[in-house]
């Protein structure tokens, strides 16, 4: 029987995947995080472009690429106004 425990070390289920799971920091960043992502989808679906496919196109974009993807419409498309 093969033992893969010992393959990852410390890094894959030890002290530091306790730490960041348990710390604070980690969860206040990820739900900023997650408020601009949907801050940046509302204001995709609200937005009027001068076409409808490039609405289509960067809710495919937010969708997929979730926190990049709004990152991108952040600073290519929201920031241009």
């Amino acid at each position: 029987m093969l033992d893969f425990t010992g393959m990852y070390g410390m890094m894959g289920r030890g002290y530091y995947n306790n730490f960041f799971m348990t710390s604070p920091l980690f969860w206040v960043l990820g739900a900023i995080l997650v408020l601009f992502w949907l801050w940046m989808f509302v204001d995709c679906l609200k937005k009027n472009f001068k076409k409808d496919m490039d609405k289509l196109v960067w809710i495919i974009v937010l969708l997929y690429l979730n926190i990049v993807g709004a990152f991108l419409y952040y600073f290519l498309v929201k920031s241009k106004r």
